[in-house]
């Protein structure tokens, strides 16, 4: 799962689910991220 923390950080939100993607987090993670423009 990816999930963005950021408004649960700033106190302004809930979290939210971006991504579900099976694998190992760190490789995944930086596939996932370099997709992304």
């Amino acid at each position: 799962m990816i999930i963005d923390l950021t408004t649960v950080r700033q106190d302004s939100g809930p979290s939210r689910l971006l991504d579900m993607v099976k694998g190992r987090f760190k490789a995944v993670f930086k596939t996932w991220l370099a997709a992304r423009p």
